[in-house]
């Protein structure tokens, strides 16, 4: 299967885990440096529609994509300083992004690295459990995805 492909399956997911009515109107956004806004967006967009598909995303999850983001952007090789932390953490905590967000997030994630989809499908599952409202089909689901991106 193609990263594309995946990439594409990872969006049907997100879909489906969606509920339109649980969106929020926008809010302000703080956002920390538009360099690091840019490296994590499309892992931030996709993550915080799995954490709101269930009306909320309480601080379990925000600290799950928090996690993440910093992986990524270690990744990427932009460790964020510590005096950075909290905008960022605060940007993960305000994302409020609606489901016309995520064609472009996904092809933008179609051109990361195998092992960059990889840690976001593992994100999506942590995301998913931290509130303790995790699905087994879905967290199936996603592990099957991880182990076909293994073999791509």
């Amino acid at each position: 299967m193609t990263l594309g492909l995946l990439v594409g399956r990872f969006g049907n997911f997100v879909r489906e885990q969606h509920d339109v009515m649980a969106s929020e109107p926008a809010s302000e956004i703080h956002e920390p440096l538009a360099h690091e806004r840019a490296l994590i967006a499309p892992h931030m967009i996709t993550l915080a529609l799995l954490a709101k598909s269930d009306g909320n995303s309480d601080v379990a999850e925000q600290a799950a994509m928090l996690d993440h983001a910093l992986a990524v952007l270690q990744m990427k090789g932009d460790v964020v300083n510590d005096a950075d932390k909290p905008a960022l953490k605060l940007y993960v905590a305000s994302m409020r992004p609606s489901l016309v967000q995520l064609d472009p997030a996904l092809k933008m994630l179609e051109q990361e690295t195998p092992q960059a989809i990889a840690a976001l499908l593992d994100a999506a599952k942590k995301v998913m459990m931290a509130d303790g409202t995790a699905d087994a089909a879905e967290a199936h689901l996603l592990d099957e995805m991880q182990k076909e991106l293994a073999k791509a």
